[in-house]
């Protein structure tokens, strides 16, 4: 009997693990998917003529809830931080340091498209508004001038999806294509608006994420 029972669990966790990894071709209506995006980008630049010198460093995450509303069809919304650090020493050998900060809210309509069982090629249509500051201190000056950046962004971004099992699966996202607009504004006296429609490929777009799927 105890041999019978031992038997018994060990197919039935045989039909669990191959149920559990199958693979997926169809991702269908009425599923929800939480994601985690991160990013990390860092950048630098030097000139040995005039000894001058650039580096960039730049961290987001953007936690996601996505709902299918048709097979392979799904509409979301997530909200992220994004911290950007700008150093730049001139040819007197002067640091400038530029610190930003900034909250992102974004809603978006993503299409998966399977290519093979468990990858899947998507596109996402996105409207992101991120907001925040920019603090820029100088090396030999005790004043900080704070300036206030808001950024508007409409547009497209291909990735990939493989999925691990039923439920995880990682994704990338490589480049957009789309219009933003930027304003800066530092106190009364001074603004700047900025207004670009691009296909940018800059390795600061790729983005990696972690899905679960229920």
């Amino acid at each position: 009997m105890k041999k019978i029972i031992i038997a018994a669990i060990f197919i039935a966790s045989g039909i669990l693990n191959a149920q559990e990894n199958k693979g997926v071709t169809k991702i269908e209506k009425g599923t929800w998917n939480f994601t985690t995006d991160l990013s990390v980008y860092s950048f630098n630049r030097s000139y040995d003529q005039i000894k001058n010198e650039n580096s960039t460093f730049s961290f987001n995450i953007t936690p996601k809830l996505n709902y299918f509303i048709g097979d392979n069809l799904s509409l979301g919304f997530g909200i992220g931080y994004n911290y950007r650090k700008n150093d730049n020493t001139d040819n007197n050998q002067n640091l400038t340091t530029q610190n930003t900060n900034t909250f992102s809210f974004n809603s978006y309509i993503k299409k998966h498209y399977f290519i093979v069982s468990n990858l899947s090629f998507f596109l996402q249509g996105e409207v992101n508004y991120q907001t925040g500051k920019t603090k820029t201190i100088f090396q030999n000056s005790s004043n900080i001038p704070t300036s206030d950046i808001n950024t508007f962004f409409i547009g497209i971004r291909p990735g990939v999806s493989y999925f691990l099992t039923n439920r995880i699966a990682i994704q990338a996202y490589f480049g957009s294509l789309g219009y933003t607009n930027t304003t800066i504004k530092n106190g009364t006296s001074f603004k700047e608006n900025q207004n670009r429609f691009d296909l940018n490929l800059n390795p600061s777009q790729l983005i990696f994420g972690m899905s679960y799927y229920w």
